[in-house]
């Protein structure tokens, strides 16, 4: 009986949201069928990475930076702009 293989994809962005963002999306789609995605950037992200279901690896260094506050990336705040968001 042949063993089944799971496809690896590595990920890699640019701590920036405009980056990561579409980069997320792109990634729960592939673990969503059946891929094993490592997402690689800046540690202030690892928690929505990880809630996709994704493994994570920080980047260190000058590169470790995160670019927006964590209600920012909330859910319910998402259909709001980031100015405002009442939770």
């Amino acid at each position: 009986m042949a063993t089944s293989i799971k496809p690896f994809v590595l990920v890699c962005s640019t701590p920036v949201s405009g980056h990561i963002i579409p980069m997320q999306t792109i990634a729960k789609h592939l673990v969503a069928r059946g891929y094993d995605v490592c997402f690689v950037s800046g540690s202030g992200y690892r928690q929505q990475i990880e809630a996709i279901g994704a493994s994570f690896v920080p980047v260190e260094g000058y590169g470790d930076f995160h670019d927006l506050r964590a209600r920012d990336l909330d859910p319910r705040c998402m259909r709001f702009s980031l100015f405002y968001c009442p939770f």
